[in-house]
């Protein structure tokens, strides 16, 4: 039986996974992907509000955002310089492998390529059934006082304990593209 059992490897379940364990909770994160990182479809930005006050790691950190320019499809352009830094551009594999290593180095146990086929609620504890990616019949349980889902919004384990889905969440796209000629600063 564990104190606090974490589904999802990203930020936000790695950063909780990392408090519990560093609160002497018994902590274990588990993550579908075979390594804490990998496929991620989000977006490096994130607050320099965060990061001040949530000591986040900075070794990741690519560039800073305070100037913001907007292209709309008819050619207007909008420049905006916001007077203090807004934001930083991070890698999010080296990101993530920095909050992964504070969660292990706190004692949070990290156990990558697991996924959870079904959760079960009951007062006092939860029972979390989890296979081995790829082997379907490698299920074994997984038993904690505490169950924290940081899957994302669309993850079908919210609805599967009658949290459903958000309501309130925003929908965005990313692209990766080459352009010449392009000002950094």
């Amino acid at each position: 039986m564990h104190d606090v059992v974490v589904v999802g490897g990203g930020p936000a379940g790695l950063r909780f996974a990392q408090r519990m364990a560093a609160q002497g909770f018994d902590t274990v994160l588990l993550d579908e992907r075979g390594r804490i990182g990998r496929g991620k479809i989000c977006t490096g930005i994130i607050g320099a509000e965060a990061f001040r006050t949530l000591e986040l790691p900075r070794g990741a950190i690519l560039n800073q955002i305070q100037r913001l320019s907007f292209h709309s499809p008819l050619g207007s352009v909008l420049d905006y310089t916001h007077p203090e830094l807004l934001a930083y551009v991070v890698d999010r594999a080296a990101f993530d492998h920095s909050l992964a290593d504070q969660a292990a180095a706190a004692g949070a146990r990290l156990e990558c390529g697991r996924r959870v086929r079904s959760l079960c609620v009951d007062a006092g504890e939860v029972r979390v059934e989890v296979e081995r990616v790829g082997d379907p019949g490698s299920t074994c349980p997984v038993r904690a006082r505490l169950l924290v889902l940081a899957t994302g919004v669309n993850s079908r384990l919210n609805a599967s304990v009658g949290l459903g889905r958000p309501e309130g969440f925003l929908n965005a796209a990313q692209a990766h593209l080459e352009v010449e000629g392009l000002e950094c600063t």
